[in-house]
């Protein structure tokens, strides 16, 4: 697999770096995270759409997902181009304006969408389903 072997790959280069500084890393590559499930329902809620296919990579978020009905929302802070959330050259778009604006936004999306779950029992049972027929398939 193309990515586990990157991941190898990096891997070994964090290991030479940190014992060029004296250091020790201790990695485990061997473990794999679990594909996501899509939350339809809970996009729904929340006014996104959730893609039928998983991310090319999976996350503790999909093991997250696998317990429990769950959506990991992601949204722009910064033009397209700007880097990713795992590179320094990002850390400058995290404390703008724009940056807290979206954080809040989505944020409160969340919060609305936990409080209609809580205050709709039909939506929250519909939401029960929907996980109990992802997990069966």
């Amino acid at each position: 697999m193309a990515v586990h072997d990157e991941i190898c790959r990096s891997i070994d280069r964090f290991k030479e770096r940190a014992i060029g500084l004296g250091r020790q890393i201790h990695a485990h590559p061997e473990l794999k995270f679990e594909e996501r499930f899509a939350a339809g329902l809970l996009a729904g809620a929340l006014g996104v759409e959730a893609p039928d296919a998983p991310p090319d990579l999976p996350t503790d978020m999909g093991d997250v997902s696998h317990a429990l009905a769950a959506i990991h929302p992601i949204f722009r802070i910064a033009d397209p181009g700007a880097g990713n959330c795992h590179e320094e050259r990002f850390e400058k778009h995290t404390d703008t304006p724009r940056a807290y604006e979206a954080m809040i936004r989505v944020a409160k999306a969340m919060a609305l969408t936990a409080y209609d779950l809580l205050a709709d029992p039909a939506l929250m049972e519909s939401a029960r389903r929907e996980f109990a027929v992802r997990q069966e398939s």
